[in-house]
């Protein structure tokens, strides 16, 4: 019987985010491969995980039941973290939808403001959603990893609740932050974020009644992306 489980790279950068011993519940699990990752290699001992619908959640009873964690792994349908409280897991994994849609969990979720649950969030799409709704919410970002999968270029955020719950950041802060400066990635990341920044205000400088201040925070935006990608190439010299 095998023993391992092969995960792609941005899993694979979500597994080695989880601190050794955590009790982790993983939100949208599909089949269950990162739980079963970090249980199989002993990384942690037991897991919880849900997902809204009954097909994934079969596909992960048949991984439970392919590596003989039925004792280890616990499997739940239910939307996000409906069924979950404060006591049940001290980190919290939701990755591979998209921002607003993790937000919306969150939302969902207020005891994961409390300070005590670590949350490694990876969004698939409209990570400044995500990052708006945790600067305005009282979460504080405190690592970013970044992951190359299958082509595309992926933000995971390594956040948690007890922040001062204001919106006060500079604009650049809605697309990076500068943890990101470590990551021998961040040169295409920060790459990728002014090219869909310039897209956005190529699209309002076109549009009959452009936004000035949506303009301005782009632009303000732009300028210090492009600080940190120097200070990223300085790093690198």
């Amino acid at each position: 019987m095998a023993r391992t489980i092969r995960l792609g790279e941005r899993l694979m950068k979500i597994a080695g985010m989880v601190k050794r011993g955590a009790s982790i519940i993983d939100v949208g699990t599909d089949h269950a491969y990162l739980p079963a990752y970090l249980l199989l290699c002993g990384a942690i001992d037991a897991a919880k995980a849900s997902d809204i619908r009954p097909g994934p959640i079969a596909r992960a009873e048949q991984t439970r039941r392919r590596f003989c964690l039925k004792d280890r792994l616990e499997l739940f349908v239910c939307p996000g973290l409906r069924d979950f409280s404060t006591s049940d897991a001290d980190t919290i994994i939701i990755a591979g939808m998209g921002g607003e849609t993790i937000a919306a969990i969150l939302d969902e979720a207020p005891w994961t403001r409390d300070g005590l649950h670590r949350l490694i969030l990876q969004p698939m799409t409209s990570p400044g959603e995500l990052r708006r709704y945790l600067f305005e919410n009282g979460y504080e970002i405190y690592d970013e990893v970044l992951a190359r999968d299958r082509g595309r270029l992926y933000t995971i955020l390594d956040a948690r609740g007890g922040g001062p719950g204001d919106s006060a950041r500079l604009p650049f802060e809605y697309f990076a932050s500068r943890h990101v400066l470590g990551d021998d990635l961040a040169g295409a990341y920060l790459e990728l974020q002014l090219n869909r920044i310039g897209k956005r205000i190529d699209g309002l400088l076109h549009s009959r009644t452009p936004g000035r201040g949506e303009l301005s925070f782009l632009r303000d935006a732009v300028d210090g992306l492009t600080q940190l990608k120097r200070e990223w190439e300085e790093c690198r010299r």
